[in-house]
């Protein structure tokens, strides 16, 4: 970028935090799952080997009928499994963001405790009963906080993303 190595950026806007949506997992499952593009071509596929079935022709020298048949079983096997596959992943990134949600809680939680005692080691600086020391410790344990809240907004936003859109990611 041009700047000098050891350039930090300082972030202008901070990422915001945005409560999960009480959406019916089944609901959302079924939705991404009707939406999904490998669903859709794993769907053509089996039409595709049925009507290889349905318009066989006998004499082609082509393969044979059972094989034919094998691929259908093959097909729908193959859909099944994408649908399985889908729904795992989409329910695994789903309780990912619910565990999320409840680590930012926490970690509001850690950030208003880790202000107060900031607050209080200021207080005992300006009378004489602690050092810059101590300030500067507890001032870098509250940036630290902010820093985890901000990289975790960051994943949750992204799966948020991925949820309503698996195929996107």
């Amino acid at each position: 970028m041009g700047q000098l190595q050891g350039t930090v950026y300082e972030l202008v806007d901070r990422p915001v935090y945005r409560k999960m949506d009480s959406t019916n997992l089944d609901t959302l499952v079924t939705r991404a799952i009707s939406a999904s593009p490998s669903v859709w071509r794993q769907e053509e596929a089996v039409k595709l080997a049925k009507m290889e079935v349905k318009y066989y022709t006998w004499n082609s020298g082509n393969d044979d009928y059972e094989i034919k048949q094998i691929d259908v079983d093959s097909a729908q096997g193959g859909l099944e499994n994408t649908k399985d596959q889908l729904a795992e992943t989409l329910k695994s990134m789903y309780f990912n963001l619910q565990q999320n949600d409840e680590q930012y809680e926490q970690l509001q939680s850690n950030l208003q405790n880790a202000n107060k005692v900031l607050n209080i080691s200021r207080k005992k600086k300006e009378r004489g009963f602690a050092t810059g020391t101590e300030v500067a410790t507890n001032q870098l344990k509250v940036k630290q906080i902010e820093r985890n809240m901000d990289e975790l907004i960051v994943q949750m936003t992204q799966l948020q993303h991925a949820l309503n859109k698996p195929w996107s990611v």
